[in-house]
């Protein structure tokens, strides 16, 4: 019972290894701090930047997007090693095949603190780099390399649990369960217009884990519309 218990919780069970430091707790507890600490950093760190001084719209755009990207090539990468260890070993669907990826499971979620990150964040520095070209000077950003880098590294942690944690960000209703108002929203509107930060998701029963921060203004949205047309 005691070894069932334990398998279970290598799975992904709801219950903790307490003695990880990387448990889904810290992990979550990262991904707030990247919003409420890392992303103010870094947005200090762009007003010195000249051609972004005063593009407050695309400041903020930027660091949501390096999230983003940082989710997606994380999820890219674990996969690609998954996928190459079963060709190499070339598992199948028996029992010690499932064995073994458990094991791979097991591994990856304990080494996530040591993982060496820099592909993720190369691979996200260089579609930044491609979209922003007009402003080279991001390069030498050092509080927002920090940024994507810490970014990276809390997106591995998380895609790496079983199930992975997601975000999530394609909702244009506002969900008091799942979102938070940014000051600057209009609190009479339930139509979101934009994301500040995802809503990060527990891959084991789709509950919302850190609320992501959303500007409502239907008046807002509106009248970009009518501009458009």
């Amino acid at each position: 019972l005691a070894e069932q218990a334990q398998r279970q919780l290598e799975k992904g069970g709801k219950f903790e290894d307490l003695n990880q430091i990387s448990r889904p707790t810290e992990l979550i507890r990262s991904y707030n701090t990247l919003y409420s600490q890392a992303r103010i950093d870094a947005l200090d760190a762009l007003e010195n930047v000249r051609e972004m001084s005063d593009a407050e719209d695309l400041k903020s755009k930027l660091l949501f997007s390096v999230v983003v990207l940082a989710f997606r090539h994380a999820h890219i990468q674990a996969k690609d090693i998954r996928n190459k260890i079963k060709q190499i070993l070339q598992l199948s669907n028996d029992k010690s095949s499932i064995t073994i990826e458990e094991t791979i499971e097991k591994y990856l979620r304990s080494t996530i603190l040591k993982y060496d990150v820099g592909k993720v964040a190369v691979e996200v520095e260089n579609q930044l780099w491609t979209t922003l070209y007009d402003y080279p000077a991001l390069k030498n950003c050092h509080e927002l390399l920090k940024y994507i880098n810490s970014a990276c590294r809390t997106a591995w942690g998380l895609v790496n649990q079983t199930p992975p944690y997601y975000i999530e960000f394609q909702a244009i209703k506002f969900d008091r369960l799942i979102h938070e108002r940014f000051h600057t929203s209009d609190n009479d509107s339930d139509t979101i217009n934009e994301y500040i930060w995802p809503c990060l998701i527990d891959g084991r029963d789709r509950t919302c884990v850190a609320k992501g921060v959303v500007i409502t203004d239907e008046h807002y949205l509106s009248m970009s519309k009518h501009l458009s047309s």
